[in-house]
């Protein structure tokens, strides 16, 4: 069994207007692998006999039957890889679209046809997509870049489903993000749609920087413990309930706030590296980018 007949296992088949946004972007995906995608898209071109005869004009026999077996040596090598593409495709079909495209003279008159008639939006696509953002909550992630990652993924989503003449406005992804926020934002949000927010002028990818943006950084010179990390972070929270850890390494760590006034932090942080007994060594930066 060849390698290219072995991985078709893993390939996702197409049943209808559902699963073509998913079929299509894995099976791109393993016809490049396999070099042959570029016979699909019609960028390497069909080799004409008949062409080639003509342009010889009035050369020696030899000469046009050298370059006519050249010239059909290079139609067989192209066949041979628009079969492999043309096989691969009919493979990942469901066994009455493969009826339907079972015909079909090369590669990228399949292709073609099956993207016409199945990226089309597809209502269970839609509801799909729509389950996949509502689903998509803060309170189940790890931290606002998770949050903002998972739900941007979902949003894409979406929006593939309702097909090219329907893009999601901004608007409406900002709703979706902030109210999948939770109780813990509530009093950011209040502040902040009464102060930086601008309705119909804000956009969405301005809200996720902002919603990004308040980052509490601690460097220090040797690997800190878990209690002084947690000297850390319940110092933090004596300040504002919902400070998380978003992320630590070996000689740092990064706290988050749903809050847009940092400097109770910083106040609060320059009071610790004042203490003769604190439990760490290092250096801090509070940002409001």
């Amino acid at each position: 069994m060849s390698n290219a007949t072995a991985d078709m296992k893993n390939l996702p088949v197409l049943t209808g207007p559902e699963d073509y946004q998913d079929w299509s972007a894995t099976v791109i995906t393993h016809l490049r692998v396999h070099g042959v995608w570029r016979y699909v898209t019609g960028e390497y071109t069909k080799p004409e006999l008949a062409a080639i005869s003509q342009i010889l004009g009035p050369l020696s026999k030899a000469t046009k039957d050298a370059s006519l077996a050249q010239a059909k040596e290079k139609l067989r090598l192209w066949q041979d890889a628009d079969d492999k593409a043309y096989g691969m495709i009919c493979q990942s079909l469901s066994h009455p679209i493969k009826h339907e495209v079972i015909n079909q003279s090369c590669s990228k008159v399949v292709w073609d046809y099956l993207e016409a008639k199945y990226n089309t939006p597809c209502s269970s696509l839609s509801f799909k997509g729509l389950r996949a953002v509502t689903n998509t909550r803060y309170d189940d992630c790890n931290g606002m870049e998770e949050y903002v990652t998972k739900l941007t993924a979902a949003l894409e989503k979406l929006d593939r489903s309702l097909g090219d003449k329907y893009l999601l406005p901004d608007p409406l992804k900002i709703q979706y993000l902030l109210c999948n926020l939770g109780n813990s934002w509530k009093d950011f949000l209040t502040r902040y749609l009464s102060s930086r927010f601008e309705k119909g002028k804000t956009s969405f990818d301005e809200v996720v920087h902002d919603l990004l943006q308040e980052e509490i950084t601690f460097t220090f010179k040797k690997p800190p413990s878990d209690d002084a990390i947690s000297y850390l972070l319940y110092g933090l929270q004596a300040i504002h309930p919902y400070v998380t850890e978003a992320s630590r390494s070996e000689d740092s760590v990064k706290f988050q706030a749903p809050t847009t006034d940092v400097h109770p932090f910083g106040a609060l942080i320059r009071s610790w590296f004042g203490l003769e007994n604190r439990p760490f060594e290092g250096y801090y930066m509070v940002l409001d980018i």
